[in-house]
């Protein structure tokens, strides 16, 4: 029979070798929204730091206008290590609120919202 003495042992060994990345893990933040009148097009951007753009990424990011769904993206990676930019084709007017809710692999979530000017 194993000791529980080693079964804590071996928890906080795998604790330890899982510590750096869980330090490192940033939430999205800083979201910044631009509407294109003539291309019809809500651009967002958001500030997402990771060093491995495979492992720790974006992985859902819902958009929302006047509180309905226009489009839910799914992603696998990141492009870059530390900008997140996603345009998204949409009909916007005026006094329109769009809603962004970023879902990290590991580090948990941001939601932003911003109104049309």
């Amino acid at each position: 029979m194993i000791s529980p003495w080693y079964i804590r042992l071996a928890l906080v060994i795998c604790f330890l070798f899982n510590f750096p990345s869980i330090i490192a893990s940033h939430s999205p933040s800083k979201v910044t929204f631009q509407y294109d009148f003539v291309q019809k097009k809500l651009h967002i951007e958001m500030h997402h730091v990771t060093r491995k753009t495979r492992k720790h990424y974006i992985r859902r990011l819902s958009v929302y206008k006047n509180d309905q769904e226009v489009q839910v993206f799914a992603y696998n990676h990141q492009a870059t290590t530390s900008i997140f930019t996603q345009d998204v084709d949409v009909e916007a007017m005026v006094g329109d609120r769009f809603r962004v809710q970023a879902i990290c692999m590991e580090a948990g979530r941001i939601d932003e919202t911003w109104t049309v000017e």
